[in-house]
């Protein structure tokens, strides 16, 4: 009897699982991280939007010479599209008092 060749090409299931069950652990702990720093990221873009809000209105106020800004209207979108900001109407700003 001759010898056989014990040189095998590929990989065994047993293997296979393995790897597929330690990179579904990974995933499985990576995914939060994930969703909390999108989750931070959409809110900074919000905040941004309404800060260029506040000042686009104070603008506004400041250029028509008055707290009150009777038929303004605007619109702000992210960068992304993802939050649209848009006002109509009547808007009245608190007085400040000295």
């Amino acid at each position: 009897m001759s010898p056989r060749n014990t040189c095998h090409a590929g990989w065994s299931l047993l293997e296979l699982l393995m790897v597929l069950g330690l990179m579904g652990l990974c995933a499985s702990l990576a995914w939060p991280s994930y969703q909390a720093l999108m989750q931070r990221s959409q809110r900074a873009q919000a905040r941004v939007l309404l800060l260029q809000t506040a000042h686009w209105l104070e603008r506004s106020a400041a250029v028509q010479g008055s707290d009150s800004l009777t038929g303004c209207q605007g619109e702000a979108v992210a960068r992304d599209g993802r939050y649209r900001k848009v006002w109509r109407g009547f808007w009245r700003f608190p007085h400040a008092t000295p």
